[in-house]
């Protein structure tokens, strides 16, 4: 019986051999030189292709320009190549791979310092540009015919799988190397047209280092050198049948007999190999078979799938980088399985049987509303793809005459190169032409509209978009008010006043600032400011501190808000879990199971009055603190969920990833930031998005039209859109950015009416502005009321008071005190009338004299009425959005989308989060709803992943 460590060497042995390691490391010293060739080649490819149409997008060029582009290209290789290849072996194989890597360099230096797009063109066209990533110009078969002559018969599969392995493996590493390099000098300061000439500079020195290497080859490389002999019929015996092997062993012709003198035209014509008329009829089959699967693939190039993954998904350079040096990586892995799986089912099978499903994996890649099933099935693609190449090599070498394999190859090349020459092309005037993108119209002009058009724009630049507003501005909830007076200007906020710069959504929102070129705008509050220490929750007739660090904690514990909070948070460990046939219930209910009534009632109905002006008895638990409501599920203690494995969903993750490298420097700027807003306000964002918007040519903003129907037509799949006097009121996709109750409205009846069920509460603003500083007797962010304040400490039913001279210092000129006063929320559900703006005013003062013991007259105030402006997110509100899906996939087709506050998140970054993520679907031509969130199943992962 054989030892353990028998085993091993002999299972170590068969790997070893498996993966073709005996053949490379035995393989003449000429062989590997040629590897270390293609090695530099595809690095120098994969840096390029990952840039070549950002690069052309950069140049200004268009869909169908960028698309032209890629066909010409391809198609110049195939004449340069034909030309090359075929009169390689009596010119020397040498010399043309030396040129070529000449070519490289020339074409290199030209795209580092030439911005003219034809001069472009025409480089691509003599030179050597690779669009897709792979072998281009008469490199890989002047390569692989001469492998096949310097080595074994029985060794070309294994030496063919590290040939490509090594090419991908360089391939990838060019990917990941350029994404990184040009967001690091893009985040220094370089505008991305310079990061990518530096990217092309360093390509024209990878073909200059080449171009030396190929000097040290031998002339044992040229066809010339060898014996002409007939090489042994074994040669194809592993990969054939019987009957192809007969036509193998055919005689070869002896062409020693004298030749005459001949003429120019027929010297030049003698360059030329002569086929057998037995490898012509294989030839051809060849060529019509791999023609037309290279048409199919040439409909998008990696160049094509880096821009589509760019503008669609946002990715960065360096996101990108790191996604295809992934797939390359996967690439490596099934060439090395290739070789393997060849041995047991024969080159063609393997040929076969991967590259069929790796085709259909590309398909799927633009089906998906979310960013990771497009990557999974690319990951999948490369895989399967991969894995027929070195068979496909071997397959070629095996069934073709020694002195005919070069000029076979490179026909076969040639073929495939032409017929990819096409696509590009075809892709682009399907891009230009809207049939690879589609009409929109959004309807809603707030944030959410504004955020979904101008992304859009980004995602599908050629595509009309119509955006329909029914007030006479846009902009929504958002309306920053200057004030203008002798002593200064005063800033008055009527909606939202700050942003958290964070979060996953947050990102995002910087994101789009940044776009906007914004970052000047921009005010900043650092988190040892005092709004960022100190907030307030108004209880027992006082200001209640919450603690914002661990000493403060101890001291808070004293306070009245505070009573119980400790013992509860002790205990909900220990806490039975919900009965798991509960699938929501509300916060209070939740919370009060977890903590105790004190803490809910006490601490978190304030803090629910100050995002959702909204009561917990009502509000979704499952839909509002998701994350936390999940815990319970999963560990049976939100507390024990907190401090175990942290995790987050997937497309979070990946989002986070791909903006936080996207924004890095303007993030990096924002280090120890607690808060910001602008100078000129909240409306800042909005006017810039406006303006932007106003300025692209395919974009039509429309104010003062209200939309009063939404109608599809199953005919021609499009929906009709009432109320939009216009000679063509139909489109493609119709965005809705409005309130699910008024979305609803405009539907046929029966068409998702568990939206109606979406209520809105009503809030009034009240600004106040007092000449004397500091007179709050606080400082701090502001303070909120918790619900269970009794009615004669807060008789107007005030949600809370913000310090906004503290809250955004930095804003007014004139020097004061600045306070608002937010009042109404669920506390006036059932009201068929509000106070008006003087009522407000007035109450607005009598809650800071209560509370605060202000008697002053503000030297400046406004008050303005938000009706139904803050969505409430009732208990099965997750349920009710499932269902909605699914009657606007069954009665509007999937061409309906929602977007909003009405849904996921009431803030103005999950409306920036909710406007990108509705503009990439639909961009691609998805069929979906916006609220493919609560259809599908989530995924989590660990937040260190």
């Amino acid at each position: 019986m054989a030892s353990p460590s028998t085993d091993r060497k002999r299972s170590l042995a068969q790997i070893h051999h498996e993966l073709g390691i005996p053949a490379l490391l035995s393989s003449p010293r000429y062989v590997k030189l040629l590897l270390t060739t293609r090695f530099i080649r595809l690095f120098a490819y994969g840096q390029t292709t990952l840039i070549l149409a950002l690069f052309l997008k950069a140049l200004n060029v268009s869909l169908e320009g960028i698309g032209l582009f890629m066909s010409l290209t391809l198609f110049g290789d195939v004449v340069v190549s034909l030309l090359l290849t075929l009169v390689a072996d009596r010119i020397g194989r040498r010399r043309m791979l030396g040129f070529g890597a000449l070519l490289i360099a020339g074409s290199g230096a030209i795209f580092a310092f030439t911005d003219t797009y034809w001069i472009l063109v025409a480089t691509s066209v003599i030179g050597v540009i690779s669009p897709s990533g792979n072998e281009i110009g008469p490199f890989r078969a002047i390569e692989e015919s001469t492998i096949a002559s310097l080595v074994h018969a029985d060794e070309r599969a294994d030496l063919f799988a590290w040939y490509v392995l090594l090419g991908t493996l360089s391939r990838a590493l060019g990917n990941l190397v350029c994404g990184w390099t040009v967001t690091a000098l893009e985040n220094s300061g370089w505008t991305p047209l310079e990061s990518y000439k530096m990217v092309f500079l360093g390509y024209s020195v990878l073909g200059l280092i080449n171009a030396v290497i190929t000097t040290f080859l031998s002339t044992k490389c040229e066809e010339h050198n060898r014996k002409t002999h007939r090489e042994s019929g074994t040669e194809a015996a592993p990969f054939l049948d019987p009957d192809s092997r007969d036509s193998i062993d055919t005689d070869r012709r002896s062409e020693s007999s004298s030749t005459p003198r001949l003429s120019f035209v027929q010297r030049i014509t003698s360059l030329f190999p002569h086929i057998t008329p037995e490898s012509r009829s294989t030839l051809i089959k060849l060529c019509l078979l791999f023609g037309v699967d290279s048409f199919a693939s040439g409909l998008m190039p990696a160049s094509l799938i880096t821009l589509y993954f760019h503008e669609t998904f946002s990715f960065p350079p360096g996101a990108l980088g790191t996604l295809f040096f992934t797939t390359n990586l996967v690439s490596s892995a099934g060439n090395l399985l290739a070789s393997a799986v060849a041995r047991r089912i024969g080159l063609i099978k393997t040929m076969v049987f991967t590259h069929l499903p790796s085709a259909i994996c590309l398909t799927f890649i633009p089906m998906f509303p979310s960013v990771y099933p497009a990557i999974v099935f690319l990951v999948i693609r490369s895989l399967l793809g991969s894995m027929g190449q070195a068979p496909r090599s071997a397959f070629l070498s095996a069934v073709m005459k020694r002195e005919e394999r070069t000029a076979v190859m490179g026909i076969v090349t040639v073929t495939k190169t032409l017929s990819q020459s096409a696509g590009p092309f075809v892709t682009g005037i399907m891009g230009g032409t809207g049939l690879f993108w589609v009409s929109f119209v959004v309807s809603g002009a707030g944030i959410t509209g504004l955020a979904t058009a101008y992304s859009l724009c980004r995602f599908s630049p050629e595509t009309e978009i119509t955006l329909l507003e029914a007030s006479p501005r846009t902009g929504g909830w958002i309306r920053s008010n200057s004030i203008q007076t002798p002593n200064g200007r005063i800033m008055f906020e009527s909606g939202p006043r700050s942003l958290r710069p964070w979060t996953v959504n947050g990102v995002m929102t910087l994101n789009l600032i940044n776009h906007l070129k914004l970052e000047p705008e921009m005010l900043l509050v650092p988190k040892t400011s005092p709004a960022a220490q100190n907030r307030y929750i108004y209880f027992a007739n006082q200001l209640n501190k919450l603690p914002s660090s661990l000493t403060g904690a101890f001291s808070a514990l004293r306070l009245p808000v505070m009573q119980g909070a400790v013992g509860s948070m002790l205990l909900e460990p220990f806490r039975r879990r919900r009965p798991a046939t509960i699938e929501d219930e509300s916060v209070e209910s939740f919370l009060t199971r977890r903590f105790g009534p004190n803490v809910t009632n006490n601490l978190v109905s304030a803090v629910f009055h100050g995002i959702y002006a909204g009561d917990i008895a009502k509000l979704s638990a499952d839909s509002i603190l998701h994350e936390m409501y999940r815990n319970e599920r999963v560990y049976g203690s939100i507390v024990r969920g907190a401090i175990g494995v942290q995790e987050i969903l997937l497309e979070d993750q990946i989002l986070r990833g791909m903006y936080t490298a996207r924004t890095g420097r303007l993030l990096n700027s924002m280090h120890g930031t607690s808060i910001y807003s602008f100078k000129g306000g909240m409306e800042t964002l909005v006017k810039a998005l406006d303006q932007d918007l106003r300025k692209q040519d395919d974009v039509d903003v429309r104010t003062g039209v209200e939309v009063t129907g939404l109608r599809y037509n199953n005919e021609n799949e499009q929906i009709e859109v009432l109320g939009y006097e216009a000679e063509n009121n139909s489109f493609d996709f119709v965005i809705s950015t409005l309130s699910a109750s008024k979305t609803a409205a405009l539907l046929p009846p029966n068409t998702a009416d568990s939206l109606f069920e979406t209520k809105s509460v009503t809030v009034m603003v009240v600004n106040m502005f007092y000449d004397k500083p500091n007179m709050l007797g606080y400082s701090g962010f502001g303070y909120l009321i918790p619900k269970s304040v009794p009615l004669g400490q807060n008789p107007h039913r005030a949600l809370g008071v913000i310090f906004d001279s503290d809250a955004m210092p930095g804003q007014d000129e004139r020097p004061g005190t600045k306070v608002t006063v937010m009042l109404g929320g669920h506390w006036w559900d059932g009201k068929s009338s509000f106070p008006s703006e003087e009522e407000g005013l007035a109450m607005a003062k009598e809650v800071l004299q209560q509370h605060l013991g202000i008697t002053e007259t503000p030297a400046e105030t406004m008050a303005s009425l938000q009706r139904d402006c803050i969505p409430q997110y009732g208990v099965g509100h997750a349920g009710r959005l499932r269902q909605v899906h699914e009657d606007l996939m069954d009665k509007m087709g999937g061409r309906l989308v929602v977007a909003g506050n009405s849904y996921g998140g009431v803030g103005l970054n999950d409306c920036v989060r909710s406007a990108r993520d509705a503009a990439f679907g639909v961009a691609a031509g998805k069929r979906m709803t916006g609220l493919e969130k609560w259809a599908f199943e989530e995924t989590w992962v660990s937040k260190d992943l």
